[in-house]
């Protein structure tokens, strides 16, 4: 099934996070994802669950032959949310559409050409909401997530992520998210200097030699392992891959000047801001000035005028402070500013009871 809203634009996530607040509807989005990079299945919380539904984002001609009965006004944005037989979805799909038909002006249509009204929507989410939560604290993804637990005692679980301690400088580890049938495993290493509400995913380093390590499984243009809920291995899987390739490699990282050597050896040539940036801080806070000017550099110059989203800018911002201190050779107000930065990430990472 599928239900398509009709708009005038794409909200921003910011934008459409309100919209569920104001409408009431307990869905909390990713904030690592703006809404015009929607594609695919997008992960939510529902409720105090994790949750999602294939997510959409497309233009809409009027003019074009359409099954839809307008008038259509000057919506020419279209997101379309697409779902199986798992109330999650449906719950994710017809809530998310409900708050952008009361706050967004949108035009909600599900499998027929007469636009929903709001009382339609909302009744459809109230309606399957309980079975929703039902099905997700049976799911089979909490109970792998427990499995794996009790298995890594030199880990800490906060939801879907696993840390390995001591945190130090950076916090290391793993990450299992759920999608549909199966789940994937990616690892994060996230040098705290680096402020953040969100520890993102990094592909494995090919220093690992992962490659050849469950290869039916393995996907080399994402750094993610896949695996199904139902093979019953699992579990042990990976704990296998944690304890024999990701363990050693978190310890070789536990110095700054290790770790800013891993890190360019891995992002050095990359163009994604994200790790640009943080590259560029752990270079910084290792005092490796000038490998860490080169990759600020290179994230203020990836920003560009197009890329204009306030994370983005935020990061373009803090590049351009570290290397202007560089130059400058403020080297004490790098290490404040850094300072400043670790306790902001601990505390939006609610990493506190980690940081002993």
């Amino acid at each position: 099934m599928h239900c398509t809203v009709l708009l005038k634009k794409i909200p921003t996530r910011l934008e459409f996070q309100n919209y569920l607040d104001q409408a009431q509807i307990p869905i909390k989005l990713m904030k690592s994802m703006e809404v015009a990079d929607y594609s695919a299945f997008t992960p939510m919380r529902l409720s105090s669950y994790k949750a999602g539904v294939e997510t959409y984002i497309d233009d809409f001609d009027p003019d074009a032959p359409t099954e839809l009965d307008g008038p259509f006004g000057d919506r020419r944005k279209t997101i379309t949310f697409r779902f199986g037989g798992r109330a999650t979805e449906y719950c994710c799909a017809f809530g998310a559409a409900a708050a952008l038909h009361k706050y967004a002006d949108g035009l909600v249509y599900c499998e027929v050409p007469d636009p929903m009204s709001y009382e339609q929507i909302i009744y459809e989410f109230n309606e399957i909401f309980p079975q929703a939560k039902m099905e997700a604290r049976n799911s089979p993804h909490r109970s792998l997530l427990k499995t794996v637990a009790r298995q890594l005692p030199d880990f800490v679980k906060k939801e879907d992520l696993f840390f390995y301690l001591p945190l130090g400088q950076c916090a290391r580890g793993f990450m299992i998210f759920s999608d549909r049938e199966e789940f994937m495993v990616s690892m994060f290493v996230w040098p705290l200097s680096t402020p953040t509400d969100f520890l993102f995913p990094m592909p494995f380093p090919t220093d690992l030699n992962l490659a050849g390590h469950i290869q039916e499984i393995y996907q080399a243009s994402t750094g993610r392992y896949r695996w199904r809920y139902d093979i019953s291995t699992s579990a042990e899987e990976i704990v296998e891959l944690v304890t024999k390739k990701l363990v050693p490699y978190f310890r070789s990282i536990e110095n700054p000047s290790d770790l800013a050597d891993s890190l360019l050896k891995q992002f050095c040539k990359s163009a994604d801001i994200t790790h640009l940036e943080k590259t560029g801080l752990a270079c910084a806070a290792a005092g490796k000035y000038q490998e860490a000017l080169n990759m600020l550099d290179r994230a203020v110059e990836l920003a560009g005028p197009d890329l204009r989203f306030d994370y983005i800018l935020a990061k373009e911002k803090r590049c351009r402070t570290i290397a202007e201190l560089i130059r400058e050779k403020r080297f004490d107000m790098i290490d404040q500013q850094l300072a400043e930065w670790k306790s902001y990430t601990i505390k939006k990472c609610k990493l506190g009871g980690l940081a002993k």
